[in-house]
């Protein structure tokens, strides 16, 4: 199996920021994300929610017939959950002091908000 380096796997992130934040429990749903991995595999549905002990990503889900929510997409490593949470962060503009990657400023300009 080729090695790969888990800071280089995001290639393109795509944030969707909503104009108000909409509660959701105790949290706020600030937005959403989209990622590609790779260049070639792009997972859509991650959700960035906030609440008074942080901002965090939710991964994309789906609801059992047990009425609970299950990941449906995950990282399988503490260290790649944290580039992916970081990296989807530092594109939202929220979270930077716990950003430790660098996110390219060319790909601002895709980033687009949703008419919500």
């Amino acid at each position: 199996m080729a090695s790969f380096d888990p800071n280089t796997l995001i290639t393109d992130v795509k944030v969707f920021m909503l104009k108000a934040p909409k509660p959701r429990g105790n949290s706020k749903l600030l937005g959403f994300a989209n990622i590609t991995l790779g260049g070639h595999f792009v997972v859509k549905g991650f959700s960035i929610v906030s609440n008074d002990k942080g901002t965090w990503v939710n991964m994309k889900g789906e609801k059992g017939g047990d009425g609970k929510w299950y990941d449906s997409f995950f990282p399988i490593t503490k260290e790649f959950r944290l580039i992916l949470k970081d990296t989807i962060l530092a594109k939202a503009g929220v979270g930077e002091e716990k950003v430790s990657l660098e996110v390219d400023p060319q790909a601002d300009e895709a980033e687009e908000e949703l008419p919500i």
